[in-house]
């Protein structure tokens, strides 16, 4: 009997969520994605019964995120078999978000969701799909907002999973999500559909499935035994605010917000009229995602405090300046440093004038007292060709062999990894030997040219700024 129930309720239930949020119109082709899991497989059988009455023209997408070979392999096969059984198409995308992880400097979590969201854009964009519906449900919500409000997140965060949402000239949907796991369960026990579970699922180091397996169930057993619902009600009171906000936003920025070429001007006097919460939610409706909670707020002091002609700049190529009545958001390209190539003399006394710095080399026949000081290195005369000897700046592709470290790096996840400013590493001089980094200058040199027991000679390079030279 209760299976009945569940069998009945689930699909009218997603029916009326489908309705309540207009997430489809007649014609619509929609990507569906499906993972092979519970969630996904619920969804594609929902949509399934209802694409002839709806109109919809569905397409299958999985996503290999190249992180389980061996399961990867078998919920692929276990996805196109479904798809195949109910005559739709299948795409089949891999991706490597591990190396994509490594690469950004992201969490696998947080580098898989941006691959996996760019790839189904760009299908949707390929195929003309109007819709792309995935499935998040109840569950997902809840975790997703005790996952935000552990990070310390605005309203925006704490409305949890939006039930339909742009991506670029699509949207995607979420059909399942006011439908929780137990539901989900029984809806599949009952039509007799079959499902992978997903091992990474039980791995704790991902942050979400820590708060599904950890912090949930502690919060359920010591504090409240319904503080899903407590979450998801939450939820819902911040999504009607919000969308109450929203309409406010809307109004300001027809007062404040101009567009003037390729530039943003914000009336900072207007801007100042209106109550903190309506000017933060106006600069996140022009910026979100492109500035953080701080840069917003660094925005605000410079149009509250800030002298005219301030400047401050936001990312990479974005600045905003006070101006007359108006704060002016620009693109600001960063200017880069021009290109130098210093040929050295050996010995002799090298002054660089566009660096105001000078090298000064000599050849010693004496092993140093000590290799750690930062403005002088130190190098095997019999393995360096003076002749091709150079101070210059990085080009495309650099790599060098770091100093006691096996193999080779490149240059520029060197500088990453020592938190080099972009801004100032055309400015990092590099004394090389023809194509061979042999120092990066002041900060690590290269294995190459090394002393070793059988050195004769050794080239002593120092570094002095302008002020000590």
């Amino acid at each position: 009997m209760a299976g009945y129930f569940y069998r009945k309720m689930v699909f009218p239930k997603v029916k009326k969520i489908i309705e309540r949020y207009n997430m489809f119109s007649p014609g619509d082709r929609v990507l569906v994605g499906v993972s092979g899991g519970p969630d996904s497989v619920c969804l594609l059988h929902i949509l399934n019964r209802c694409r002839k009455e709806m109109a919809l023209s569905l397409h299958v997408v999985h996503i290999n995120h190249g992180i389980r070979k061996r399961e990867s392999k078998r919920e692929e096969k276990f996805v196109s078999h479904l798809a195949g059984r109910m005559d739709l198409p299948i795409t089949v995308k891999s991706l490597d978000v591990p190396s994509y992880a490594r690469r950004k400097k992201l969490t696998v979590e947080e580098a898989a969701r941006d691959m996996r969201y760019s790839a189904f854009e760009r299908l949707a964009g390929k195929l003309n799909a109007k819709k792309i519906a995935l499935g998040h449900t109840a569950s997902d919500q809840v975790e997703t907002v005790l996952m935000h409000l552990l990070r310390g997140s605005g309203p925006q965060g704490l409305s949890g999973i939006p039930p339909v949402r742009k991506l670029g000239s699509t949207a995607v949907v979420r059909p399942l999500i006011e439908v929780n796991k137990e539901e989900i369960l029984n809806y599949l026990k009952k039509n007799n559909l079959t499902f992978c579970l997903d091992s990474s699922n039980r791995k704790t180091e991902y942050f979400r499935n820590k708060v599904r397996l950890k912090l949930l169930p502690l919060l359920r057993k010591n504090y409240n035994e319904n503080i899903d619902g407590a979450l998801l009600r939450l939820s819902e009171i911040l999504k009607e605010e919000n969308a109450y906000w929203e309409r406010v936003v809307e109004r300001a920025l027809g007062k404040v917000v101009s567009r003037e070429s390729e530039k943003i001007l914000i009336d900072f006097k207007r801007f100042l009229r209106y109550n903190v919460i309506v000017q933060r939610r106006v600069l996140y409706r022009l910026f979100g995602g492109i500035v953080s909670l701080s840069q917003i707020e660094a925005i605000r002091n410079l149009a509250q405090k800030s002298s005219q002609g301030k400047r401050i700049y936001l990312g990479k190529r974005f600045s905003v300046r006070k101006e007359g009545n108006f704060l002016i958001f620009s693109s600001s390209p960063e200017r880069r440093f021009k290109k130098f190539n210093y040929p050295l003399r050996v010995p002799g006394k090298n002054e660089i004038e566009g660096l105001n710095l000078t090298l000064n080399t000599r050849i010693v026949d004496f092993y140093p007292v000590s290799e750690k000081e930062t403005n002088t290195a130190y190098f095997d005369v019999d393995k360096i060709n003076f002749k091709k000897l150079l101070l210059r700046n990085r080009r495309e592709g650099d790599r060098f062999k770091p100093f006691g470290l096996r193999g080779t790096k490149k240059l520029s996840d060197f500088f990453i990894d020592r938190k080099i400013p972009r801004r100032l590493r055309d400015r990092v001089p590099l004394l090389v030997e023809g194509e061979d980094i042999l120092w990066v200058v002041g900060i690590r040199r290269a294995d190459k040219a090394r002393i070793t027991e059988d050195t004769k000679k050794i080239l002593e390079v120092r570094v002095l700024r302008e002020e000590e030279s």
